[in-house]
Protein backbone atom coordinates (compact mmCIF):
# COMPACT_ATOMS: atom_id res chain seq x y z
CA UNK A 1 0.00 0.00 0.00
CA UNK A 2 1.71 3.74 -1.12
CA UNK A 3 0.68 5.72 1.57
CA UNK A 4 2.90 9.07 0.72
CA UNK A 5 3.87 10.25 -2.24
CA UNK A 6 7.11 11.97 -1.24
CA UNK A 7 9.41 9.62 0.09
CA UNK A 8 12.66 8.84 1.91
CA UNK A 9 15.09 11.60 0.67
CA UNK A 10 12.50 14.39 1.78
CA UNK A 11 12.30 13.01 5.67
CA UNK A 12 14.28 15.69 7.47
CA UNK A 13 16.37 14.75 10.08
CA UNK A 14 15.95 17.83 12.42
CA UNK A 15 18.44 16.63 15.66
CA UNK A 16 20.61 13.64 15.98
CA UNK A 17 19.83 12.73 19.75
CA UNK A 18 16.84 11.51 19.40
CA UNK A 19 15.61 11.26 16.17
CA UNK A 20 16.25 6.89 15.58
CA UNK A 21 12.71 6.34 17.06
CA UNK A 22 10.67 9.51 15.14
CA UNK A 23 12.34 8.05 11.64
CA UNK A 24 11.45 4.28 12.72
CA UNK A 25 7.94 5.23 13.39
CA UNK A 26 7.99 7.14 9.83
CA UNK A 27 9.43 4.21 8.65
CA UNK A 28 6.54 1.51 9.78
CA UNK A 29 3.86 4.08 8.74
CA UNK A 30 4.93 4.50 5.48
CA UNK A 31 5.34 0.78 4.70
CA UNK A 32 1.30 0.68 5.25
CA UNK A 33 1.34 -2.44 7.40
CA UNK A 34 -1.11 -2.91 9.81
CA UNK A 35 -0.71 -6.39 11.23
CA UNK A 36 0.12 -7.71 14.28
CA UNK A 37 3.93 -7.63 13.91
CA UNK A 38 3.06 -3.90 12.65
CA UNK A 39 1.33 -3.09 15.85
CA UNK A 40 4.44 -4.88 18.09
CA UNK A 41 6.60 -3.30 16.49
CA UNK A 42 4.98 0.63 16.93
CA UNK A 43 5.10 -1.23 20.83
CA UNK A 44 8.72 -1.57 20.96
CA UNK A 45 8.80 1.68 19.72
CA UNK A 46 6.80 3.78 22.04
CA UNK A 47 8.17 2.05 25.11
CA UNK A 48 11.79 2.53 24.27
CA UNK A 49 10.89 6.42 23.17
CA UNK A 50 7.13 7.69 23.71
CA UNK A 51 6.28 9.75 20.70
CA UNK A 52 4.01 12.52 19.80
CA UNK A 53 3.42 14.17 16.19
CA UNK A 54 1.61 16.80 14.16
CA UNK A 55 -0.06 16.90 10.83
CA UNK A 56 1.34 20.34 9.52
CA UNK A 57 0.16 22.50 6.92
CA UNK A 58 2.13 26.06 4.96
CA UNK A 59 2.43 27.58 1.60
CA UNK A 60 5.75 26.51 0.30
CA UNK A 61 6.85 29.47 -0.30
CA UNK A 62 6.02 30.70 3.43
CA UNK A 63 9.19 30.20 4.87
CA UNK A 64 7.41 29.22 8.22
CA UNK A 65 6.69 26.36 6.37
CA UNK A 66 9.38 25.37 3.87
CA UNK A 67 12.56 26.68 5.48
CA UNK A 68 13.89 24.35 8.22
CA UNK A 69 16.13 27.30 9.50
CA UNK A 70 12.50 29.00 10.21
CA UNK A 71 10.02 26.04 10.23
CA UNK A 72 7.61 26.29 13.11
CA UNK A 73 5.47 23.60 15.07
CA UNK A 74 2.61 25.72 13.80
CA UNK A 75 4.66 26.10 10.49
CA UNK A 76 1.28 28.54 8.95
CA UNK A 77 2.16 32.18 10.37
CA UNK A 78 4.57 33.57 12.97
CA UNK A 79 1.28 34.39 14.88
CA UNK A 80 1.01 31.58 16.22
CA UNK A 81 1.28 30.80 20.18
CA UNK A 82 -0.20 27.19 20.43
CA UNK A 83 0.10 24.55 18.43
CA UNK A 84 -1.95 21.22 18.57
CA UNK A 85 -0.63 17.73 18.68
CA UNK A 86 -1.35 13.77 19.12
CA UNK A 87 -0.05 11.89 21.67
CA UNK A 88 0.99 8.59 21.68
CA UNK A 89 -2.16 6.96 22.32
CA UNK A 90 -3.20 8.19 19.16
CA UNK A 91 0.27 6.40 16.90
CA UNK A 92 -1.30 2.62 16.68
CA UNK A 93 -4.17 4.44 14.63
CA UNK A 94 -1.88 5.78 12.14
CA UNK A 95 -0.67 2.28 11.22
CA UNK A 96 -2.53 1.15 7.98
CA UNK A 97 -4.30 4.92 7.03
CA UNK A 98 -3.41 7.56 4.28
CA UNK A 99 -2.54 11.12 4.66
CA UNK A 100 -6.43 11.92 4.00
CA UNK A 101 -8.02 9.63 6.50
CA UNK A 102 -5.71 10.55 9.29
CA UNK A 103 -7.22 14.26 8.54
CA UNK A 104 -10.89 13.14 8.68
CA UNK A 105 -10.43 10.27 11.01
CA UNK A 106 -7.95 11.40 13.51
CA UNK A 107 -7.55 15.23 12.78
CA UNK A 108 -10.89 16.72 13.48
CA UNK A 109 -10.38 18.18 10.02
CA UNK A 110 -14.00 18.58 7.49
CA UNK A 111 -13.58 17.46 3.59
CA UNK A 112 -14.61 21.28 3.27
CA UNK A 113 -11.94 22.65 5.04
CA UNK A 114 -9.61 20.03 3.14
CA UNK A 115 -10.58 20.98 -0.05
CA UNK A 116 -10.09 24.69 0.83
CA UNK A 117 -6.77 23.86 1.63
CA UNK A 118 -6.25 22.31 -1.59
CA UNK A 119 -7.44 25.46 -3.28
CA UNK A 120 -5.14 27.93 -1.62
CA UNK A 121 -2.16 25.41 -2.59
CA UNK A 122 -1.12 24.40 0.73
CA UNK A 123 1.00 21.26 1.29
CA UNK A 124 1.21 19.03 4.38
CA UNK A 125 3.93 17.46 6.35
CA UNK A 126 4.00 15.22 9.40
CA UNK A 127 6.32 15.87 12.13
CA UNK A 128 7.09 13.16 14.56
CA UNK A 129 9.37 14.12 17.75
CA UNK A 130 9.68 12.66 21.79
CA UNK A 131 6.53 13.66 23.46
CA UNK A 132 8.78 15.26 26.41
CA UNK A 133 10.00 17.82 23.92
CA UNK A 134 7.29 19.90 23.61
CA UNK A 135 5.49 19.46 26.91
CA UNK A 136 2.05 18.96 25.62
CA UNK A 137 -1.27 19.77 28.14
CA UNK A 138 -4.44 17.85 27.27
CA UNK A 139 -6.63 20.05 25.60
CA UNK A 140 -9.49 20.04 28.10
CA UNK A 141 -11.70 23.75 28.73
CA UNK A 142 -9.66 24.01 32.06
CA UNK A 143 -6.28 23.04 30.28
CA UNK A 144 -6.76 25.48 27.07
CA UNK A 145 -8.09 28.30 29.86
CA UNK A 146 -4.39 28.08 31.49
CA UNK A 147 -2.78 28.05 28.29
CA UNK A 148 -4.95 30.95 26.68
CA UNK A 149 -4.16 32.73 30.76
CA UNK A 150 -0.05 32.42 30.13
CA UNK A 151 0.52 32.53 26.35
CA UNK A 152 -2.27 35.82 25.70
CA UNK A 153 -2.29 38.04 28.37
CA UNK A 154 -3.06 41.02 26.68
CA UNK A 155 -6.84 39.82 25.71
CA UNK A 156 -7.61 37.10 28.60
CA UNK A 157 -9.56 40.25 30.58
CA UNK A 158 -11.90 39.63 27.44
CA UNK A 159 -11.88 35.56 27.23
CA UNK A 160 -12.51 34.51 30.93
CA UNK A 161 -15.59 36.25 31.39
CA UNK A 162 -17.08 34.13 28.66
CA UNK A 163 -15.31 30.68 29.86
CA UNK A 164 -18.13 29.50 31.33
CA UNK A 165 -20.55 30.25 28.87
CA UNK A 166 -19.14 28.94 25.90
CA UNK A 167 -18.85 25.78 28.03
CA UNK A 168 -22.45 25.80 28.78
CA UNK A 169 -23.36 26.44 25.17
CA UNK A 170 -21.48 23.51 24.12
CA UNK A 171 -21.97 21.37 26.03
CA UNK A 172 -25.90 21.81 25.35
CA UNK A 173 -24.66 21.49 21.51
CA UNK A 174 -23.01 18.09 22.40
CA UNK A 175 -25.94 16.91 24.28
CA UNK A 176 -28.50 17.40 21.23
CA UNK A 177 -26.66 15.52 19.14
CA UNK A 178 -25.48 18.53 16.99
CA UNK A 179 -21.73 19.72 16.58
CA UNK A 180 -20.19 21.33 19.08
CA UNK A 181 -20.67 24.64 17.59
CA UNK A 182 -24.24 24.54 16.88
CA UNK A 183 -25.93 26.85 19.88
CA UNK A 184 -23.06 29.31 19.46
CA UNK A 185 -23.59 29.44 15.83
CA UNK A 186 -26.95 30.35 16.34
CA UNK A 187 -26.60 33.11 18.26
CA UNK A 188 -23.77 34.27 15.66
CA UNK A 189 -26.40 34.14 12.49
CA UNK A 190 -23.29 32.91 10.21
CA UNK A 191 -20.90 29.90 9.37
CA UNK A 192 -18.48 30.62 12.01
CA UNK A 193 -15.85 27.91 9.68
CA UNK A 194 -16.44 29.71 6.65
CA UNK A 195 -15.03 33.25 8.08
CA UNK A 196 -12.60 30.99 9.50
CA UNK A 197 -11.67 29.61 5.79
CA UNK A 198 -11.27 33.47 4.33
CA UNK A 199 -8.00 33.59 6.33
CA UNK A 200 -5.95 36.43 6.74
CA UNK A 201 -3.19 38.07 5.23
CA UNK A 202 0.57 36.70 6.87
CA UNK A 203 2.08 39.99 6.54
CA UNK A 204 -0.53 42.32 7.86
CA UNK A 205 -2.64 39.86 10.36
CA UNK A 206 -6.27 40.97 8.81
CA UNK A 207 -9.01 39.68 7.25
CA UNK A 208 -11.06 40.26 4.31
CA UNK A 209 -14.31 39.15 6.55
CA UNK A 210 -15.03 41.53 9.44
CA UNK A 211 -15.93 39.04 11.60
CA UNK A 212 -13.05 37.03 11.58
CA UNK A 213 -11.10 37.76 14.83
CA UNK A 214 -7.48 37.82 14.99
CA UNK A 215 -5.44 38.75 17.94
CA UNK A 216 -5.12 42.12 16.93
CA UNK A 217 -9.09 42.93 16.21
CA UNK A 218 -9.46 41.11 19.60
CA UNK A 219 -7.04 43.58 21.46
CA UNK A 220 -8.74 46.50 19.28
CA UNK A 221 -12.74 45.06 20.49
CA UNK A 222 -14.16 47.45 23.01
CA UNK A 223 -16.01 44.90 25.65
CA UNK A 224 -17.05 45.15 29.25
CA UNK A 225 -16.09 42.19 31.22
CA UNK A 226 -18.89 42.56 33.62
CA UNK A 227 -21.01 42.45 30.59
CA UNK A 228 -18.82 39.39 28.56
CA UNK A 229 -20.84 36.63 29.86
CA UNK A 230 -24.52 37.60 29.50
CA UNK A 231 -23.67 39.19 26.29
CA UNK A 232 -24.51 37.07 23.05
CA UNK A 233 -21.70 38.87 20.71
CA UNK A 234 -19.31 38.89 22.94
CA UNK A 235 -19.47 34.91 23.22
CA UNK A 236 -19.79 34.73 19.55
CA UNK A 237 -16.63 37.06 18.65
CA UNK A 238 -14.56 35.41 21.85
CA UNK A 239 -15.41 32.05 20.21
CA UNK A 240 -14.53 33.06 16.87
CA UNK A 241 -11.65 34.14 18.07
CA UNK A 242 -10.82 30.61 19.73
CA UNK A 243 -11.32 29.11 15.93
CA UNK A 244 -9.38 32.06 14.49
CA UNK A 245 -6.31 32.18 16.62
CA UNK A 246 -5.81 29.21 18.56
CA UNK A 247 -7.81 26.45 15.93
CA UNK A 248 -10.70 25.29 18.48
CA UNK A 249 -12.96 24.24 15.37
CA UNK A 250 -16.95 23.56 15.49
CA UNK A 251 -15.57 19.65 16.71
CA UNK A 252 -14.07 20.58 19.44
CA UNK A 253 -15.62 19.66 22.85
CA UNK A 254 -13.46 20.86 25.54
CA UNK A 255 -13.22 16.77 26.38
CA UNK A 256 -9.55 16.11 25.29
CA UNK A 257 -10.13 14.07 22.56
CA UNK A 258 -10.87 14.64 19.31
CA UNK A 259 -14.15 14.04 17.45
CA UNK A 260 -14.72 13.60 13.89
CA UNK A 261 -17.55 15.29 11.53
CA UNK A 262 -19.55 12.15 12.30
CA UNK A 263 -19.60 12.26 15.48
CA UNK A 264 -16.89 9.23 16.24
CA UNK A 265 -14.91 9.76 19.16
CA UNK A 266 -11.07 9.76 18.77
CA UNK A 267 -7.91 9.54 20.66
CA UNK A 268 -7.04 12.64 22.99
CA UNK A 269 -5.58 15.93 21.70
CA UNK A 270 -2.86 18.43 23.23
CA UNK A 271 -2.01 21.72 22.45
CA UNK A 272 1.64 22.84 23.22
CA UNK A 273 3.38 25.86 23.02
CA UNK A 274 4.74 27.00 18.90
CA UNK A 275 8.08 26.11 18.74
CA UNK A 276 11.02 25.96 15.54
CA UNK A 277 10.93 22.25 14.97
CA UNK A 278 14.74 22.52 14.80
CA UNK A 279 14.28 23.15 18.64
CA UNK A 280 12.44 19.93 19.42
CA UNK A 281 14.68 17.35 20.19
CA UNK A 282 14.79 14.83 17.97
CA UNK A 283 12.21 15.86 15.91
CA UNK A 284 11.94 14.17 12.04
CA UNK A 285 9.63 15.54 9.53
CA UNK A 286 8.27 13.86 6.28
CA UNK A 287 6.16 15.26 3.59
CA UNK A 288 2.70 14.32 2.66
CA UNK A 289 -0.03 14.24 0.22
CA UNK A 290 -3.62 14.31 1.61
CA UNK A 291 -4.93 15.90 -1.90
CA UNK A 292 -4.68 11.78 -3.39
CA UNK A 293 -8.02 10.62 -1.77
CA UNK A 294 -10.39 14.31 -1.17
CA UNK A 295 -11.54 14.60 -4.86
CA UNK A 296 -13.00 11.12 -4.91
CA UNK A 297 -14.57 11.24 -1.44
CA UNK A 298 -17.54 12.09 -0.13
Amino acid sequence: LSIIKLRHPHTQQLSMCTVTAANEFLELWRSGANDEAAQLKLNEILERQPLSCRIVHGMPDNPVYSDPEKATLSASWFHKRLSWVFGPEALPLFLGKTPYQLLMQLGGATREWLLAKQKQGRHFKLAVFPSESVHAQLATWDNVGQLLEMEYPEVWDKIEPTRWRITELTERSCSTGDHPLAEIQKLAGYDMEKVNLVGRDPASGESEDPRYMSLQRLQRLELNPEECNHHDQAVVKVRQFLIDEIGLSKLYTGLGYTVSQHGVHGPPEYLAQNKRLLEIDGCAVEAIDPFIDVSDSS
